[in-house]
């Protein structure tokens, strides 16, 4: 069955999902208000979910890309990237960036391409 969404509206919609995540990373989180007025230990298995479930999301979406197969394991690999430099810069802005975060972050995107694993797989 053919999307119905065209391959050009697919790359905005994916990209803008993308640029909206990394600004959110990259934002200082306030000292008062919801989130920082959790307990920590809810606040942080609430933040390991948003990575794994986010991430998820973008792979799901980057196998809904179609991209050629030749190109398939460059998009996984800049979604593993954009982890990584994401909790780098987050140490510039004062979000306390971590190596876990990004092992979480990649936790996700392999959770997201075993959900689309038929559309990573599949020939062009």
């Amino acid at each position: 069955m053919a999307s119905r969404v065209s391959p050009r509206a697919r790359w905005i919609i994916v990209s803008a999902i993308l640029l909206i995540w990394t600004v959110l990373l990259l934002v200082p989180i306030p000292d008062t208000g919801p989130i920082a007025d959790l307990p920590p230990i809810r606040r942080e298995v609430i933040a390991k979910v948003v990575h794994v479930a986010t991430y998820a999301l973008l792979a799901i979406l980057s196998g809904w890309l179609h991209v050629p197969v030749r190109w398939r394991w460059a998009v996984l690999f800049v979604l593993m990237v954009h982890g990584t430099v994401t909790e780098l810069l987050q140490r510039l802005v004062n979000r306390g960036g971590s190596l876990t975060d990004v092992g979480w972050d990649n936790l996700g995107v392999a959770l997201g391409l075993l959900v689309t694993w038929k559309w990573w797989a599949r020939p062009d």
